[in-house]
């Protein structure tokens, strides 16, 4: 959502951190789209009609609200077959923002590096509002960087079966590099951190913003 950065085009925040409203999604026909009726969906990459040629390119545009999932290596969303997949879409290897980030502009997705001086000790855990680990699996479980970048423990989109799933233990978030058939992430739990990990590229993680 736009809304959710100062200064982006379409935002509704000013930099002041004055009030914000969340921006309505809308069909072709002008009708509001909503995420859990006619807006949302999971779509396995195997269902007739997803995959174009050997990727599923044409369909994701066409489609900017479908989830598709792949179960089968390399378990990317683009296609079902390695050699197909597309590194240029991740922008890793380049040091200014590409036309497929899909950050607003004057932000980008972050690179690896950006959370090399996380760790246990300067970014520690929280659960309903008190520091210390848990063995408890709340939605409101979070760490928090310098004592004021708050970062929810959020879970992800599973990459076999497009479900939500490790909300309140695991924290994704998706980097611009790749590694190998993977791409490549931040990641946190309630008990570690990983900087950095790997995932397939299927996975539905959350994306960081970070001015350019």
């Amino acid at each position: 959502d736009r809304g959710c950065f100062p200064g982006a085009d379409g935002s509704t925040i000013e930099q002041s951190y004055g009030s914000a409203s969340i921006i309505k999604i809308y069909g072709a026909d002008g009708n509001e789209l909503s995420e859990d009726g006619d807006g949302y969906c999971n779509v396995n990459i195997t269902e007739a009609g997803v995959l174009n040629g050997n990727t599923s390119q044409i369909y994701a545009i066409k489609n900017p609200l479908s989830f598709i999932y792949n179960a089968t290596t390399p378990k990317d969303w683009y296609t079902d077959t390695e050699m197909y997949q597309n590194n240029v879409l991740w922008n890793g290897d380049l040091q200014t923002k590409s036309i497929y980030d899909p950050c607003p502009s004057g932000w980008r997705v972050p690179t690896d590096g950006t959370w090399n001086d996380f760790s246990k000790q300067t970014f520690p855990v929280y659960s309903q509002g008190n520091m210390g680990d848990t063995d408890s699996y709340m939605v409101s479980n979070g760490r928090l960087y310098a004592e004021h970048v708050w970062y929810p423990i959020e879970g992800a989109m599973n990459t076999n079966t497009g479900d939500l799933t490790t909300v309140g233990y695991f924290g994704y978030l998706w980097t611009s590099n790749t590694i190998s058939y993977f791409g490549g992430a931040f990641t946190y739990s309630l008990y570690t951190v990983y900087v950095p990990s790997q995932y397939a590229r299927a996975y539905g993680f959350a994306v960081r913003c970070v001015q350019e």
